[in-house]
């Protein structure tokens, strides 16, 4: 009955809303128009994103290959281009960056160079790569993109041979060489000259004016600040040392670790402008200074110690941890190849702008004078001492006295080097002792003159004519027209060996040793004596045209005129009668007495020789 009656009450509500939706309407209401439903706005179809391929991850080489093992496991076999490897090896040359910021490596593949694993730097990495000296051990990561083909910046220069990888990064740090050398404080030795860096500073160092000049003694500080190296220089055991500061960069230099350059300032330094020393120097370039403190520029007797500076540029202090002082062979006397002196950068201290101590212009110079005063009072002590044994080497009676006079020589060593000349002249004495112990002290006197001197005075085999060229003895006759003035003192020597070379097998070596003694003494009897004798006997052509080119260097005189004279009139040698014409014309009014035969050579028939003749004429007469 429930379920009934609930039935007809739903039935009886259905009916009831029908009836109320569905009803007429009146006559007076106007029928509504319903719309019909609105279709929705068409919606915009986004593509189809297109379909990328997935890139497959780059492959990693676990594997850490030195730059051969590289470059032999690509050559033997494929698969490697792709691969990301890490790589160890000696950089080859130092890198440079290029326009588009790529920096290449090159990782040496042997010991003895040959291919190499060209290493091209990622361009937005640090400039570390760019910095990289040669034999720098680096550890680089980066992808193999083959060989060859892969050049990289600037057109790389790969061969087939040889493995490209790209996008290369560093990874820890270089391991950057190391010159060989001694660690600061520790000091280089050679011969008994120790040198040793006793400090490095950063400031402007204070120049100080010669004695020879206005306001000898003036200070002032540099323009601009320097990297300046104190160097003490000790003559341990040498009778007598001379050292002259380097010259220029090229006898001294500094770099870092990353081989970046300090240029050798020295000899270019400003002066604080509007100093008495910058008007003093502007006014003569070639006026003297030197730095405070600084031992002048000359000898240093035996334990004597001189303090020295060598000045740089600081421009670059700071990029590296490490410095080195590189002091050639040439500097200081040191061994045969380059000393390094190494230090750290943290020992360079700053160089005091205190006020310099008080070296007023009478003060500097009153100190200067002293010193060469001093200086030359012990020099003229010693000459007179030396000229004092020179007269018992050449007029002691016996032997034996010359022979100790030679000892007393040897003893004094370079302080007697004004003996050079009367040693030299000793090597002819007649006793055999003698003649030994003048060369045995002109070792020590002189070394630079005893070295040619004791090659040329050597007896002179056949076998030495046979090979003069490689008997060392014509390399010793330009060491003696080098030495100068100083080789002057060998003209006895020359003038000997000359005589002995003038036969077959020496006659090349002639005109060498005529032209040096022509060089050396054309003021020296004795050689204008042998010039005339050579122009008038030696067979050899080319020993008497230097002779003919020596007499014009010569004064003349009355054995000189005439021996030229005779060269024009009969030297079968058109060359050597056109020196001795012209040597005549140099003499001038001199020459009167030849004029007859240069008249004749008017008819000469060289052309050269008869215009050489007419020429000359207008000077004789």
């Amino acid at each position: 009955m429930i379920f009934v009656a609930s039935g007809l009450v739903f039935l009886l509500a259905g009916v009831a809303v029908g009836w109320f939706v569905l009803r007429p309407a009146k006559r007076d209401e106007p029928p509504v128009a319903v719309a019909p439903p609105a279709d929705p706005p068409p919606t915009k179809k986004e593509p189809d994103p297109p379909r990328v391929p997935k890139q497959p991850e780059p492959r990693v080489s676990s594997v850490r290959y030195t730059a051969a093992d590289l470059l032999d496991r690509y050559r033997r076999g494929p698969g490697y281009d792709g691969v990301i490897f890490t790589v160890t090896g000696t950089v080859v040359h130092p890198p440079g960056r290029h326009a588009n910021g790529e920096v290449v490596l090159q990782l040496a593949g042997s010991r003895s160079g040959g291919p190499v694993v060209w290493c091209r730097m990622d361009p937005k990495s640090d400039t570390v790569a760019a910095r990289l000296p040669a034999r720098a051990e680096v550890v680089v990561r980066g992808k193999c993109v083959g060989a060859g083909a892969a050049r990289g910046a600037g057109g790389l220069p790969a061969a087939h041979n040889e493995v490209v990888l790209a996008d290369c990064t560093l990874v820890g740090d270089p391991d950057l060489p190391v010159p060989a050398g001694v660690d600061h404080p520790e000091g280089i030795e050679h011969h008994g000259i120790a040198v040793r860096v006793t400090g490095v500073y950063v400031g402007r160092p204070v120049i100080v004016l010669g004695p020879n000049g206005p306001n000898p003694g003036a200070t002032a500080r540099t323009r601009d600040k320097y990297l300046v190296v104190k160097l003490e220089v000790k003559n341990k055991r040498q009778e007598m040392y001379s050292f002259a500061p380097p010259a220029g960069g090229g006898e001294a230099w500094i770099h870092d670790e990353w081989r970046t350059p300090f240029d050798y300032g020295r000899f270019e330094v400003p002066v604080a402008p509007g100093t008495v020393v910058a008007n003093e120097l502007a006014a003569t370039p070639t006026r003297r200074w030197r730095f405070e403190g600084e031992t002048p520029a000359g000898p240093l007797a035996e334990r004597q110690t001189g303090t020295y500076y060598l000045i740089f540029e600081s421009k670059h202090l700071g990029e590296g941890k490490k410095l080195y002082l590189t002091l050639p062979p040439a500097v200081f006397g040191l061994r045969e190849v380059d000393q390094v002196i190494r230090f750290d950068r943290s020992v360079v201290e700053s160089l005091p702008e205190s006020a310099s101590p008080d070296l007023t212009p009478t003060t500097a110079l009153a100190i200067e004078i002293a010193a060469v005063t001093a200086t030359a009072a012990g020099k003229a002590a010693v000459d007179a001492q030396v000229a004092e044994v020179v007269v018992q080497l050449s007029k002691g009676k016996t032997p034996a006295d010359r022979m100790k006079a030679a000892d007393e020589l040897l003893k004094m060593g370079t302080k007697a080097k004004t003996a050079t000349g009367p040693l030299c002249r000793a090597l002819f004495d007649p006793s055999t002792q003698v003649r030994v112990a003048a060369l045995d002290a002109l070792k020590k006197v002189n070394p630079g003159v005893h070295a040619p001197v004791a090659a040329l005075v050597s007896p002179l085999s056949e076998a030495d004519l046979l090979f003069m060229g490689s008997s060392g003895r014509p390399e010793a006759v330009t060491a003696l027209a080098q030495l100068g003035a100083e080789g002057r003192a060998a003209v006895p020597v020359l003038v000997w060996y000359k005589t002995q070379i003038s036969q077959p097998g020496g006659w090349p070596q002639v005109p060498a040793v005529v032209d040096t003694l022509a060089a050396l003494a054309p003021d020296d009897p004795a050689v204008a004596a042998l010039l005339v004798q050579g122009l008038s006997k030696d067979g050899f052509a080319a020993a008497r045209l230097s002779a003919a080119k020596g007499l014009a260097k010569t004064k003349a005189s009355k054995e000189s005129v005439a021996a030229l004279a005779a060269a024009v009139r009969g030297d079968p040698v058109a060359e050597v009668r056109l020196v001795a014409v012209n040597a005549l014309g140099v003499f001038g009014a001199d020459a009167k007495a030849a004029l007859k035969a240069i008249e004749a050579a008017k008819m000469d028939p060289d052309q050269r020789v008869r215009e050489a003749a007419r020429e000359a004429i207008e000077k004789v007469k």
